[in-house]
């Protein structure tokens, strides 16, 4: 007998059926935008907010600092530009050594 060893999972991965019962009310009844400001979105925004609030249990995390995105390519984007970011800022507000040297030189005054 074979046995199939996928290796796509970049693409799609398998659900555990566990998460498939915990996700079909969201994907039959209660679907609607969690962000939206109607009254159907309430269930779905109060799941999110649970998850969100599960996650950072789980990982030692603020509720705050969990960010749900909607999928691989928005999360590189995410971690890319926070890096860009956080290098920036350091570059601005951290001298170089040369900087270090200038503010040493005597004045030729």
């Amino acid at each position: 007998m074979s046995r199939l060893i996928y290796l796509d999972n970049a693409a799609t991965t398998q659900v555990y059926p566990e998460v498939v019962d915990a996700m079909l009310p969201y994907f039959t009844e209660h679907y609607g935008n969690p962000s939206a400001i109607y009254s159907f979105a309430d269930e779905a925004e109060r799941a999110v907010d649970h998850a969100r609030g599960e996650v950072a249990d789980l990982i030692g995390a603020k509720k705050d600092e969990i960010y749900f995105t909607g999928g691989g390519s928005e999360s590189d984007n995410w971690a890319l530009k926070a890096t860009a970011e956080a290098y920036a800022c350091l570059l601005y507000t951290s001298p170089s050594p040369r900087d270090r040297q200038k503010s040493r030189m005597p004045s030729s005054a």
